[in-house]
């Protein structure tokens, strides 16, 4: 299998999403995944509440899926006393994935038809690709192409409505302003180990050479990501990519 995504969660099923309350944590998710027009992959999904619901069967309940769905939990002691456990989470959603190629999301996400054949476009040319932030406060998901890029985004935005409308929340990932109309595109040598949170790819092997996510960094909220960015780039193993045609969709939570 080519990639594996790995999700982990620890929010409600119902009420985290303040764009519809009503609607399911995972219903945007996995309506997005299913029109991917890159079928090599599957969904790994690690539940921190799973004692207090069967992630699994609603997840069923939700819709036919036709991609792999695998749902595992953490192992972490911090759990029992309140800690979080997102390295911890990503470790074991890891170890049960089957993907050459790992992303770790968050639990409120969704993504447009060809993004992850677009990933795997960058990934056969030797990258690791990260995906850019966009939040939304609504359900309408609208796409961002080189053609309109972030300025002319903001100003869509602005005038419509459909995005935040509050700029500090909607920039918060600082990687969009290294972006501009003449350069779209910034690889390994322009990208420092800082840039690697959020939703990103690196190599199973790559992955396990450093030994994974670090998990001294739960128990509070950390730079664990960046941290493992700092890892990849010493081993001599940084190959990470940002580019304007690869984004994500997050929704207000």
């Amino acid at each position: 299998m080519k990639m594996s995504l790995i999700l982990g969660t620890a929010r409600d099923s119902y009420g985290s999403l303040q764009s519809d309350a009503d609607t399911h944590l995972l219903q945007y998710t996995l309506d997005s995944l299913e029109k991917q027009t890159f079928r090599d992959f599957e969904l790994v999904v690690v539940d921190t509440l799973h004692a207090l619901r069967d992630i699994r069967s609603e997840i069923e309940g939700l819709g036919k899926w036709t991609f792999p769905i695998k749902v595992t939990k953490p192992t972490s002691w911090w759990l029992e006393v309140g800690g979080g456990a997102l390295q911890n989470a990503f470790n074991e959603g890891a170890r049960i994935s089957s993907g050459d190629h790992l992303m770790f999301c968050g639990d409120c996400c969704a993504f447009d038809p060809q993004i992850l054949e677009t990933c795997n476009s960058y990934i056969d040319r030797g990258f690791s690709p990260h995906l850019l932030c966009v939040y939304l406060r609504r359900d309408t998901l609208i796409g961002m192409t080189p053609e309109t890029p972030l300025r002319s985004t903001w100003q869509e935005a602005q005038e419509n409505g459909s995005w935040w409308t509050d700029k500090e929340m909607y920039q918060r990932d600082s990687r969009w302003r290294f972006l501009v109309p003449e350069k779209q595109f910034l690889g390994p040598d322009a990208c420092p180990w800082t840039w690697f949170f959020g939703y990103g790819f690196v190599s199973r092997n790559n992955f396990w050479t450093v030994n994974g996510w670090d998990e001294n960094f739960d128990g509070e909220k950390s730079l664990g990501d960046c941290e493992l960015g700092s890892r990849l780039m010493m081993a001599g193993l940084w190959n990470t990519c940002i580019t304007s045609d690869l984004y994500v969709y997050e929704h207000a939570h």
